[in-house]
């Protein structure tokens, strides 16, 4: 069987590296040769995403202790082992996957896709405009625990301000904010660079960018003929943006389902129910915090247990798992979502 795959990020040279492993003729096509994105450093840590990282050795740096923020002041402190997360050098995480894939005879080109696409791997820059969320991040040099991960909530530009590790020395960092619906990145970068100034003194900036985020690209695991993967079929955490486990696990599960021939779709939507669960969960909590008033979302966030932010940070939040942690979050919020699941629609379309 040929499949054509188009967009070659972290799904979609990881769907070719499979696909072709077990004897498909994969096409796989991608404008760019040299891949780059501003964010997606972060990798939830689970089987599969660590034995990628180990295999493709893009590792920077595993932290262990979290930060939790909001509006500049610290509301939980987790310090967890083992480690939910690693910080990857995503540039190489992707080129090593393509060399793979290469390995394995997948054929690799570069420009725009000829002939039909059977899989949709492209990412955010392919969306409508509509749909994106801008983020900036800064590289920079200054002194951080390299064990550690700063996540600073903002209720009221909807967003987050974060800092990751970029190295095991403390000097290197990955400095980032991301809004829901702001279009201006030289705005965000002033607003970024103004917060971390403030936080760490004046910054020797190594590089800054600005990347869009579809956080709000519905669940969809096929568009005409087309199956679509990872970011391009909407499976990106809400609260935090972070979508590499998710690009690595729906890859390895739709190669699964075409593997198997009829019937893939259905097999395909039951491997990958678990991640549409979670990124509907985390799409209800910010949809409720956003109808609250600033005063009510504010004590939920602050009132929080710190299981709530466990399993967040260890890519566990799930529907009934969220509804079981919040009448101990906030009763006031508890109250708004009791009546709340009966008329919400998640967007989900198989």
């Amino acid at each position: 069987m040929k499949v054509r795959v188009l967009g070659l990020g972290v799904s979609g040279s990881f769907l070719a590296y499979l696909l072709a492993s077990r004897g498909f003729v994969v096409e796989g096509y991608d404008l760019s040769k040299r891949y780059f994105k501003a964010c997606g450093d972060a990798m939830a840590l689970k089987e599969l995403s660590n034995r990628v990282v180990r295999a493709t050795e893009s590792e920077l740096s595993k932290p262990k202790g979290f930060s939790i923020m909001l509006e500049g002041e610290e509301v939980a402190y987790l310090s967890l082992k083992p480690p939910p997360w690693t910080i990857v050098n995503k540039e190489k995480l992707v080129e090593a996957l393509r060399e793979m894939a290469a390995a394995e005879g997948a054929v690799l080109k570069y420009g725009k896709s000829q002939g039909a696409t059977l899989v949709d791997a492209r990412g955010p820059f392919a969306a409508r405009r509509e749909e994106l969320t801008n983020a900036v991040v800064i590289v920079a040099k200054t002194k951080w625990e390299p064990r550690e991960v700063s996540l600073d909530l903002t209720l009221r530009r909807r967003g987050t301000y974060w800092v990751f590790p970029l190295d095991d020395d403390g000097r290197l960092v990955n400095l980032g904010v991301g809004f829901d619906s702001w279009r201006s990145a030289a705005l965000l970068r002033q607003l970024a660079v103004k917060r971390f100034e403030k936080r760490f003194g004046r910054l020797e900036v190594i590089k800054s960018a600005a990347a869009p985020i579809a956080l709000w690209r519905p669940i969809k695991l096929k568009e005409g003929s087309s199956f679509l993967v990872g970011e391009a079929a909407g499976f990106v955490g809400r609260l935090n943006g972070e979508g590499n486990r998710m690009a690595l696990y729906s890859a390895a599960a739709l190669a699964e389902a075409l593997e198997r021939g009829s019937g893939a779709l259905q097999k395909y939507a039951q491997l990958t129910g678990r991640f549409a669960n979670e990124v509907m969960a985390s799409a209800l909590l910010l949809d409720l915090l956003g109808s609250l008033p600033y005063a009510v979302a504010k004590e939920a966030i602050t009132n929080a247990p710190k299981a709530l932010w466990e399993s967040w940070l260890r890519t566990e939040l799930t529907f009934q798992r969220l509804l079981s942690l919040l009448p101990a979050t906030a009763p006031s919020l508890f109250a708004k979502l009791r009546g709340r699941p009966r008329r919400w629609r998640p967007s989900l379309s198989y």
